[in-house]
């Protein structure tokens, strides 16, 4: 799951790995985009490409490798690697949202909160049984005297 709040040092790092790029594959990539990384990206953050060649072991944001993942399938992967790529993107967002939807289940929502509304009433049931009034003592003894008048 991407980090908004590293999006900046992302922005930085793509920025700087897109001036290896040769020219004809940076101008792929609309100028309005590339002019949003560099005024959103963190400009105290330093980032070095120590080896564009070999970018695997290039220490980076995973932010970034998202972004990178994007510009590569949306302007410089040609039509077969589109279509190898978007299938596999779908099948990991459906793992995704499956995950999702294990750990948020709808159906546990519910069941839970039938739970939680019971305990509710339980304790409240508790509650009122405790804290039922006593009679006054007069009213007592007038309840008493009228049961042995009645059995008279």
């Amino acid at each position: 799951m991407i980090n908004k709040l590293l999006l900046p040092k992302a922005y930085r790092e793509v920025v700087e790995i897109i001036k290896f790029i040769p020219q004809s594959e940076y101008q792929k990539i609309p100028i309005d985009y590339i002019e949003k990384m560099q005024r959103y990206m963190d400009k105290d953050y330093n980032y070095e490409v120590v080896n564009f060649n070999n970018l695997e072991e290039q220490e980076m944001l995973y932010e970034t490798e998202i972004i990178l993942a994007f510009l590569y399938r949306k302007y410089w992967a040609t039509e077969n690697q589109k279509e190898i790529i978007l299938p596999n993107e779908i099948a990991f967002r459906n793992k995704q949202e499956e995950n999702k939807r294990q750990k948020y289940n709808p159906d546990d929502i519910f069941k839970k909160r039938k739970k939680v509304k019971q305990e509710y009433l339980e304790q409240n049931e508790e509650k009122s049984i405790a804290v039922m009034p006593k009679e006054k003592w007069y009213k007592n003894i007038f309840n008493k005297i009228k049961e042995l008048s009645k059995r008279k």
